[in-house]
Formats: C-alpha cells, structure tokens, sequence
C-alpha cells in the first residue's frame, strides 16, 4: 500500500492533468486496496484529474471507473458507461471476462473460464481476433468486424452484439466455453 501512495505522490509532483495507473491495487488485500482507490478517487476529485485506469480486475473497475474500454489482442473489443457494460456486456469476451469472476454481490454462478491462448499479435488473423476462443463464432466473424451500438455510448466490436441478452445466458453456462478452442 505504501509503495502504491509513493507512487501516486510522485505521479502528482508535476501537477498532470492524466494520470495513468497500471494495476495499481495487484497483490494487495481488499482493505489495502479500498484505500489506495479512495485515495485516487479523492486526489481525481480536488485534482479535477483525468485518471486512466488499466486493470484486468472487475470489481476495481465497479468500484472506481465512470467508463469502460475492453481490448482484447490490442483491440478495443467493447467500451461504455461501466453500469451499462457491466449490466449488459455485449461481446462475446467482454462476457467470458464476466463469468470468469466471482459475483461481487455474493450469487452463487458457476465460474467459466475462457480457454485457449490469444492469438499471435505480431501476426494477428483477420476478422475477429477473439473468435478461435469464442463459443459464439460464425463464418462471418472471419473477415467482418463492426461496431455496432447496443446502448447509450455503449459499443461492442461484434455482430452477434444484437444478440447480447441469449448469448450472456448461454455463456453462463461452462460446458459453452469447453473444448472451443480446440476446435
């Protein structure tokens, strides 16, 4: 916690206007954590900072962010207002990311991994990256990749996005992600 609070005070010597911090609750305990991101949260606010916040942890996210970007392979995958993309995640790995983690209200639903590796991103496939581990993947997603609105400020990088609500219930499911990068 310490280190992260040097960190911070040092970022904030040059009076920035943004502030980029990269994971920066990994590897402490939840109370350390709720600190140092309070901490942020009331520097942002007296600040009036911008803060870029990269992290792979959902709950952080919840907790501290007003908007969402997923990438995926160096893609922009899904971006919006967090409720409604954390509410309503719209492409098929911003969905896997979802039931990879526990529910933060405490529901009890069965953990799906996503399996599979990415794919090589000095050489990435065309059309969606995603789709070699997506249980969701069509034809089409070999060479087409559009954004498409699926709320208020809200994009996904699919054009199963449409289909959001079916495949959010389909992927609740483990046996809908096993094997799917295999094949």
């Amino acid at each position: 916690g310490m280190r992260q609070r040097a960190s911070i005070a040092l970022a904030l010597a040059l009076d920035p206007d943004l502030v980029i911090a990269d994971e920066p609750v990994t590897a402490l305990d939840v109370v350390i954590q709720r600190q140092v991101l309070d901490t942020l949260n009331r520097l942002q606010a007296e600040l009036n900072l911008s803060v870029l916040l990269v992290t792979h942890d959902i709950s952080v996210v919840a907790y501290v962010c007003d908007y969402v970007v997923v990438m995926y392979a160096g893609q922009i995958v899904e971006q919006g207002p967090v409720q409604e993309v954390l509410n309503r995640p719209s492409h098929p790995y911003t969905i896997g990311l979802y039931n990879a983690f526990p529910e933060l209200s405490g529901d009890d639903h069965e953990l799906s991994p996503i399996e599979g590796t990415p794919p090589d991103l000095l050489n990435p496939p065309e059309g969606c990256r995603f789709r070699a581990r997506c249980p969701f993947a069509t034809d089409g997603c070999e060479k087409v990749q559009p954004q498409i609105a699926v709320g208020e400020n809200h994009q996904a990088l699919c054009h199963r996005a449409p289909e959001a609500e079916a495949l959010r219930e389909k992927a609740r499911h483990t046996a809908t992600w096993t094997g799917v990068a295999a094949q």
